[in-house]
């Protein structure tokens, strides 16, 4: 709460004010965002691997194969298609072979993302 985002404040009064039937309604729309970013990233970029665990709305995507260096890559995507993602290597260990996805937003979003991702990591791998 110290630095509440764009889905926060909504967030955090809907909380107090219906009950938990928004909790189940995010939970499904993760889902289902993880669902579809699973299928374009598995059928269109062969060389990324997604390896991430049950309970976060994070989405971990191994990008040995391209960059071993996740900032490098990171800042690529940022500067060449403006999807922001955040790089491993602010982690340890080989953390900074990956990339983290935030799939905590409305369908449209994830798939602008998702489209964002795939084009800019193909014109990467070409350089």
């Amino acid at each position: 709460m110290a630095e509440p985002n764009l889905m926060a404040i909504p967030a955090t009064i809907a909380a107090y004010t219906e009950e938990f039937n928004w909790l189940h309604d995010l939970l499904d729309t993760i889902n289902e965002n993880f669902i579809y970013a699973e299928h374009e990233i598995n059928k269109n970029l062969k060389n990324v691997k997604i390896v991430s665990g049950p309970a976060t709305y994070l989405m971990w995507l191994d990008v040995s194969e391209i960059s071993k260096d996740s900032k490098k890559l990171a800042d690529y995507l940022r500067k060449e298609t403006g999807l922001i993602v955040s790089a491993g290597s602010i982690y340890r260990g080989n953390a900074s072979q990956f990339l983290r996805l935030n799939l905590a937003s409305p369908i449209s979003m994830v798939e602008d993302g998702i489209e964002r991702l795939i084009t800019g990591i193909k014109n990467f791998s070409k350089k």
